[in-house]
């Protein structure tokens, strides 16, 4: 008995530790219209385009299930009664919001950034030109094309321990 309580304790604890590494990933891809943001076989939000109509298409585990947000309606509320609730005064406590927010975007890893870029403008081509050429690295590819292009390929991944820390510390 006490083994088996023991092994259920240890999957438990394995897939809460699962949770906290498996990583969260952000997908733009303009080329072949791939909007995703997907946290590894556990969940994933995908948007697509569907006969000029936006989908979103959720999936956490094995549950699916497909949003028109274009197509939500509200509902009446002419039911709602006016309650006016009184508020305790809380203690306000001094964040430096600044920090925290430097702190949350600076967990996050971007893998690939590519951009092509054409501003139908050829000065302005000619001068993005330059900048972009010193921008570039080996995650980073920023092009100028006087071609009418517009291409952005983006994948942004953290885990969710990194966002924690980030956020408590």
């Amino acid at each position: 008995m006490m083994l088996f309580v023991a092994s259920v304790l240890l999957v438990i604890i394995g897939f809460l530790a699962w949770l906290l590494i498996a990583p969260i990933e952000l997908h733009i891809d303009t080329r072949t219209d791939r909007y995703l943001i997907a946290w590894r076989s556990i969940a994933n939000i995908r948007f697509r385009m569907i006969e000029e109509e936006v989908v979103v298409q959720l999936r956490v585990f094995f549950w699916k299930k497909d949003f028109y947000p274009l197509d939500y309606r509200k509902p009446a509320d002419s039911n709602r009664k006016d309650q006016s609730k009184v508020r305790k005064k809380r203690k306000k406590r001094k964040v430096n919001w600044w920090r925290k927010m430097r702190r949350i975007l600076n967990s996050f890893e971007v893998k690939v950034l590519r951009v092509n870029l054409d501003t139908d403008d050829f000065i302005w081509n000619s001068l993005l030109f330059p900048l972009f050429f010193f921008l570039n690295n080996e995650k980073r590819k920023l092009t100028i094309n006087y071609c009418g292009k517009e291409e952005i390929v983006c994948i942004v991944k953290n885990r969710p321990y990194r966002l924690l820390v980030a956020v408590l510390l």
